[in-house]
């Protein structure tokens, strides 16, 4: 998965992470939701 409109800093904003996956990524479900959060998360610290 790649996200080239978002850069690294914009990804470690919580905010962001969400926007991306609600919109970006078109996820309804808010269990999904936070484990795509988490999933992104651990990929940009990682």
């Amino acid at each position: 998965m790649e996200f080239k409109e978002f850069n690294q800093e914009e990804l470690k904003n919580e905010e962001m992470i969400e926007r991306l996956i609600k919109e970006h990524l078109k996820i309804e479900d808010p269990v999904q939701q936070e484990n795509m959060k988490k999933l992104l998360i651990y990929q940009i610290l990682h």
